[in-house]
């Protein structure tokens, strides 16, 4: 799984990518409540590149949207496939997570020299410095 954060002024885009599951969860939602710190008004979770979504991940979604409201910062998943988008419905969390109707911001572009794992190997929740994590 690839989590790549960035922030662009007050909105904070999360993107995920590969698999959602019970050993990668724990990384999501770290990467999640990291993004609603600071001066977050917004969080976009991008699902757009997600291949699997267990319920654990769903779990760590409803967890992350609940700390969310707890400060106030509007939560918004995007691009969800449609077996997140069945997940939903078959828990009755459609209405928890409203379809996001604003284009995502394009991601940053990555820094030149910098590998497609980041920078050297992550893993146990290590994050590098341009923000991404890998498990």
């Amino acid at each position: 799984m690839w989590i790549t954060t960035h922030r662009i002024g007050r909105t904070a885009r999360v993107a995920v990518a590969g698999g959602v599951d019970r050993e990668t969860s724990p990384l999501l939602l770290r990467a999640l409540l990291r993004a609603l710190r600071g001066s977050a008004a917004r969080v976009l979770v991008d699902l757009g590149q997600v291949t699997s979504l267990e319920t654990s991940g769903l779990a760590t979604l409803v967890t992350a949207r609940d700390a969310a409201r707890r400060r106030g910062v509007d939560f918004r998943l995007s691009r969800p496939g449609e077996h997140a988008l069945r997940l939903l419905r078959l828990f009755g969390l459609e209405e928890m997570f409203p379809p996001e109707r604003e284009p995502l911001p394009p991601p940053p572009p990555r820094p030149a020299g910098v590998p497609r794992e980041g920078r050297g190997r992550v893993g146990a929740g290590k994050v590098t410095n341009d923000s991404r994590l890998r498990m």
